[in-house]
C-alpha cells in the first residue's frame, strides 16, 4: 500500500499562551519534553521514511520548518484559511497527487501521546482498513476516561473486526452531558487523527464543496495567492465532514492521548500524588496541593499554601488562573 503522514502544524495554539504564542505557537515549543511538541510528533512517526511524511503549514511558520524540521517536504498555505481549504490543498498537491490508491493519514502535531509503539500499531492497522475499503474516511477514537466538556464526541458501535461506523458526532457538551454519553458507552472522543484514499477525498470536494476545489486548484495551477486567499475560511468538520456522514468510520485507541489544550490538562498528565507539577526542580511547593507551576525564567519560585491554581512564567509574563474559575485563554487575550 501507498500511504503518507501529513503532519498538521498551522495552527496558532492560543490556549496555551503566555508560552505558546502567534508568533510561536503551541507545535513549536518545549510543553512535555525537551522537545517541541512537532518533534516529539516526528518521532513518533519514525517507522516511516522521510518520504512519507509532510508537514502542513502555513506562511507564518514556513521559516521556523524550514530552519528546524527541513528533512521534510513541506506544503504551506499562503494565508490561513481554516481546515478546509488546507486539507484540500494536502489533498490536491505534491508529486505524489497522481497516486490515487495512496491513503493519507491526517496528524496534528501538538499532541502529547506516551506510548509510541502502541500508536504505531495503530497507524498500521489504520491504514489496514483500506486494504477492503477503497472509500470513506477513518477516524481514531479515543476511549473516553472521564466526562469532558472539552472535547468532541463520535458515536459508534465496534464490529468484530475492530473497526465501527460512525453513526453521530456531537460537539462539546456540557460535564452533565458528557456523563451520561460515559454512562451509555459507545462514545469516544474525536482525535483529530483520521485517513483516507487521495482519490475519494478529491472526489469528495469536487462534488460537496466545489468553490474550494476549483480554488485550490487554480492556485496550484497558477501560483496566483488571489485563488486561495478569496476562499471562505472554513473547517473541514463543516465544509466536509457533515455531509458525508454515511462514509466515516472510526477504530478505537490503544495508546494514551491527550490534547494538551489546556494547562489544566497538561497539570493532570504530569501531576503528583498532591496534584502538583513543576517543570523546574527549584520551584518549592509548600502546603500546597492541585497547583501547575510552569516557569520558564531565572526565578526561583516558592508556592506557600495555595491550591488549585496554575501558574506561568513565560515570556516575560506572569500569568495565573484558577483551574475551577478561569476565562478560556482566548475570551482572556482579548481582553489585553
Amino acid at each position: 500500500m501507498n500511504y503518507k503522514a501529513i503532519i498538521m502544524a498551522g495552527g496558532s495554539g492560543q490556549r496555551l499562551w503566555p508560552v505558546s504564542t502567534a508568533t510561536l505557537p503551541k507545535q513549536f515549543c518545549r510543553i512535555t519534553s525537551e522537545k517541541t511538541l512537532l518533534q516529539e510528533t516526528l518521532d513518533r512517526l519514525d517507522f516511516l521514511e522521510n518520504s512519507q511524511i509532510e508537514i502542513s503549514s502555513t506562511k507564518n511558520y514556513q521559516h521556523l520548518l524550514e530552519k528546524g524540521y527541513s528533512k521534510h517536504s513541506l506544503i504551506i498555505e499562503p494565508s490561513s484559511m481554516d481546515t478546509a481549504p488546507a486539507i484540500c490543498l494536502c489533498t490536491l498537491s505534491g508529486e505524489s497527487r497522481k497516486k490515487d490508491d495512496e491513503i493519507l493519514a491526517f496528524i496534528p502535531s501538538d499532541h502529547y501521546i506516551a506510548n509510541k509503539k502502541a500508536f504505531q500499531n495503530d497507524l498500521e492497522k489504520a491504514f489496514s482498513f483500506f486494504e477492503k475499503n477503497a472509500g470513506g474516511m477513518l477516524l481514531i477514537g479515543i476511549k473516553p476516561t472521564f466526562a469532558a466538556d472539552s472535547y468532541g464526541y463520535i458515536k459508534g458501535v465496534l464490529a468484530e473486526n475492530g473497526f465501527g461506523k460512525v453513526s453521530n458526532f456531537r460537539e462539546k457538551p456540557s460535564v452533565e452531558v458528557a456523563k451520561r454519553y460515559l454512562e451509555e458507552g459507545n462514545y469516544y472522543w474525536n482525535s483529530g487523527m483520521f485517513f483516507f484514499r487521495r482519490s475519494f477525498m478529491r472526489e469528495i470536494f469536487k462534488k460537496e464543496a466545489p468553490a474550494i476545489f476549483k480554488g485550490v486548484s487554480s492556485y496550484l495551477e497558477t501560483q496566483d495567492v488571489r485563488h486561495y486567499s478569496s476562499l471562505e475560511k472554513i473547517s473541514f468538520d463543516f465544509a466536509i465532514v457533515e455531509k458525508i456522514r454515511d462514509h466515516i468510520y472510526f477504530m478505537p485507541n490503544s495508546f494514551d492521548w491527550s490534547d494538551v489544550g489546556s494547562w489544566n490538562s497538561l497539570c493532570d498528565l504530569f501531576s503528583n500524588a498532591d496534584g502538583n507539577y513543576s517543570n523546574k526542580n527549584d520551584n518549592k511547593f509548600i502546603n500546597t496541593k492541585n497547583t501547575l507551576l510552569l516557569n520558564d525564567s531565572p526565578l526561583n519560585v516558592v508556592l506557600n499554601s495555595v491550591s488549585g491554581l496554575n501558574i506561568i512564567i513565560s515570556n516575560s509574563t506572569l500569568y495565573i488562573e484558577s483551574k475551577k474559575e478561569a476565562l478560556n485563554i482566548k475570551d482572556v487575550l482579548k481582553k489585553l
